[in-house]
């Protein structure tokens, strides 16, 4: 694989790093030394040399909706985790975004990539500032190749609108996030790629062919499978923080002869737990399993539930029209087993309902927390005491996504409108992280809120990641501060060990916590 771009690397000095023309030295972000203060009219100025000033906004409005993502963080949060950068842009090419990176790399400025914002743990916030590069604008389906059952598409395409596309060739995804309707198709890679779809066919990333992205060097490069700085492996889960992926070609699937929706409940957690086992393990397991736990499934009311009342399954399965049968009669037998209802009309709206669709619907404020991984042989224990610790006042989203393996998403249901965020929000947000890893489970996705715990989700990989990123990103401009260890905006570094302690001081100043 040879990187698209004339220029070349040349390696650092001991104290000081030259990249082409460029010549800086490091300190900037972390370092002994600072950079060179700049004003921010100097990267806005440089930004408008090199590309289309109608591609960058200076605005208050765009410059400060970036400071938050799906999650919104105020008052003293929003002032220690963020900053507000010095211009959005909406690049429309991946040379743009390279060009964008040439920029941030001359004018020693951060550079943080933003799909949709939907995956809430601050991973797309600017946290020192900089330059947000909001890829929205990149929505095309570049060619879909019915024949080989082949897509290229840009990444912020969301989803949603990449399944009706398939839909209309003939064709299916098969694999794609929760948030489809939201989801951008770079956002998911760059996260982890579990969702449905992920308990039948596996990760998402195995299906890549190849991956373009825009590195720190300010180039193209076009990667494949293996492992290398520049590999698919490399840009996939990493969050921005080796590059910014600015196009994908992947397979796509022959779209089935029948899809169906079940709904199997109320089911008590215990039950609930060993029938996502069972189906799990299943010869031909369904292509999305969910379990709707605490009082999620309550809150669903008119679009289906099993009356509402208690923890749902909610499963879709597609195949053949004699295998969608079968496996209606495998669930009859199930629910008759555990004495419940098994229910196939309008089941797809509880399927496909998230927490976003129900956060207006209660009285009290829904605070989203985070999302983590657990083994299904442990994921009973794990349900009893999110639900134990919470009071009752929780809501889960259990999705299966390998054979041995669940996402759980949750929400907490607080009615302590009086409380800052700060008090109201942090401990929540780590809550679940902090009872997965007692449980032998681990946080999912890291951006700011989980950067603390990246040892525990990213295990031996992490060496090798920083290795990576210290070889591509010397001068630290991607998406900064986070990831691999996480500052405040202004360079404080916050330790795994200060970050619990802060958080029980914040339990104990509130009596206990919120409940």
């Amino acid at each position: 694989m040879v990187p698209r771009g004339c220029r070349k690397e040349r390696e650092p000095g001991k104290r000081g790093l030259n990249i082409g023309r460029r010549v800086g030295k490091i300190g900037f972000m972390g370092g002994r030394s600072s950079a060179p203060r700049r004003e921010k009219s100097d990267v806005v100025h440089a930004l408008s040399l090199r590309i289309d000033e109608d591609l960058i906004a200076e605005g208050e409005r765009e410059r400060e909706h970036c400071r938050h993502d799906v999650v919104p963080r105020r008052g003293l949060l929003r002032k220690t985790f963020s900053r507000k950068p010095a211009a959005v842009v909406f690049p429309d090419s991946g040379q743009c975004v390279a060009d964008i990176l040439d920029v941030c790399i001359e004018e020693r400025t951060p550079a943080v990539p933003r799909g949709s914002g939907s995956a809430g743990l601050g991973g797309a916030v600017p946290l020192r500032g900089g330059v947000v590069i909001d890829l929205s604008r990149m929505d095309k389906v570049i060619s879909m190749d019915g024949e080989r059952n082949k897509v290229t598409v840009e990444p912020g395409c969301t989803w949603e609108r990449l399944r009706e596309e398939t839909a209309s060739e003939n064709l299916s995804l098969r694999s794609y996030p929760s948030n489809s309707g939201v989801g951008t198709v770079g956002g998911w890679i760059s996260t982890g790629g579990y969702g449905v779809g992920t308990l039948a066919d596996g990760r998402f990333h195995t299906r890549l062919e190849s991956l373009e992205a825009a590195v720190p060097s300010g180039i193209l490069v076009n990667a494949g499978h293996g492992r290398g700085r520049y590999s698919i492996e490399s840009f996939t889960g990493t969050e921005g923080q080796l590059g910014i992926i600015t196009g994908l070609t992947f397979s796509l699937k022959t779209r089935p002869e029948r899809r169906a929706y079940y709904v199997v409940g109320p089911v008590p957690a215990e039950d609930g737990a060993k029938a996502l086992r069972d189906l799990a393990r299943r010869d031909d397991p369904p292509l999305g399993l969910r379990f709707l736990s605490g009082k999620f499934a309550a809150l669903l009311g008119d679009v289906g539930s099993s009356g509402g009342c208690g923890p749902t399954l909610a499963l879709l399965f597609e195949g053949k029209e004699s295998d969608v049968r079968g496996f209606g009669e495998h669930l009859k037998e199930l629910a008759g087993r555990l004495g419940v209802d098994l229910r196939s009309d309008g089941a797809h709206k509880v399927f496909e309902t998230q927490f976003t669709d129900v956060a207006a619907r209660p009285a009290k404020t829904v605070v989203r927390s985070g999302e983590v991984l657990i083994e299904l042989d442990r994921l009973g224990g794990f349900i009893m005491a999110l639900e134990g610790e919470s009071g009752g006042e929780i809501l889960m989203d259990i999705q299966v996504v390998d054979r041995g393996l669940a996402l759980v998403m949750t929400c907490y249901l607080t009615d302590r409108h009086d409380l800052p965020p700060v008090v109201r929000d942090v401990p929540l947000t780590v809550r679940t992280s902090l009872a997965a890893i007692r449980h032998g489970g681990r946080p999912y996705g890291i951006g700011i809120w989980n950067s603390p715990f990246s040892k525990n989700i990213l295990g031996k990989e992490r060496k090798n990641l920083e290795v990576i990123k210290k070889d591509t990103d010397r001068l630290k401009i991607l998406n900064p501060g986070k990831f691999f260890s996480l500052t405040t905006g202004s360079g404080l570094p916050v330790w795994g060990w200060t970050y619990r302690i802060g958080l029980h001081m914040i339990g104990v100043f509130d009596e206990g916590g919120v409940k």
